[in-house]
């Protein structure tokens, strides 16, 4: 509030309910926006004000954990409150978490990758670590992959083609690019209107445009 408002006790609780009143209506907002915070409105209704402070912070955020893994799915067979025992809490909590990714890393161990931890004794901090390292070779795989599909698409689309010459019928071997030969003023034999250019090592004539070669020849 400002200074000047102090002499003026009646315009500074007029002022400061306009406040509140907005504030309220955002808060009512960011409430409707926000499901994870409608899932865990339930949590918070009956709070025990006996609970440290400290303690009270760590129970809303680990209800909160609870509702954003239900949300994504993770199921809770415990259901907790701010009244529910802390100890109890954290043990479900870093049990849900370690339960999940032991399930991501069995679905690695199932795509073929070849575990470094022990799922059964390994710590929560070592199972994350070692989900970060199969993540980067899942990646590296998959550019593989990519890199692979697509000098399959090239060999397929470069290899050698078969063509006929028109001129002689002799059957010639020539790569898709096809050995241009420059200067030649006589006429494709096929469509008669483009330059011939493409060269037939196997008879040695020049008889054909660059595109009736393509229509021309088969892989």
């Amino acid at each position: 509030m400002p200074r000047w408002l102090e002499k003026y006790p009646e315009i500074q609780e007029f002022v400061k309910s306009k406040i509140d009143k907005l504030m309220e209506k955002q808060q009512r907002k960011f409430n409707a926006k926000n499901p994870i915070t409608e899932m865990t409105e339930n949590f918070y209704q009956h709070v025990d004000e006996q609970v440290p402070v400290d303690e009270q912070v760590e129970k809303r955020e680990l209800l909160l954990s609870f509702a954003e893994m239900e949300a994504t799915g993770i199921n809770n067979v415990r259901r907790f409150d701010m009244n529910s025992d802390l100890q109890e809490m954290r043990f479900w909590h870093q049990k849900l978490q370690r339960n999940d990714k032991v399930n991501q890393l069995r679905e690695f161990e199932k795509r073929g990758h070849k575990l470094e931890v022990d799922l059964e004794n390994a710590t929560l901090f070592e199972l994350k670590m070692e989900i970060g390292r199969l993540e980067k070779i899942q990646i590296k795989r998959t550019c593989l992959l990519l890199a692979f599909a697509g000098l399959g698409f090239i060999a397929k689309t470069v290899g050698n083609r078969e063509t006929v010459c028109l001129k002689c019928n002799v059957v010639n071997q020539i790569d898709s690019f096809g050995a241009s030969v420059q200067g030649i003023e006589t006429k494709c034999l096929k469509c008669e209107k483009e330059k011939a250019e493409i060269y037939q090592p196997q008879c040695g004539h020049v008889c054909l445009c660059r595109n009736c070669f393509i229509e021309n020849s088969k892989k």
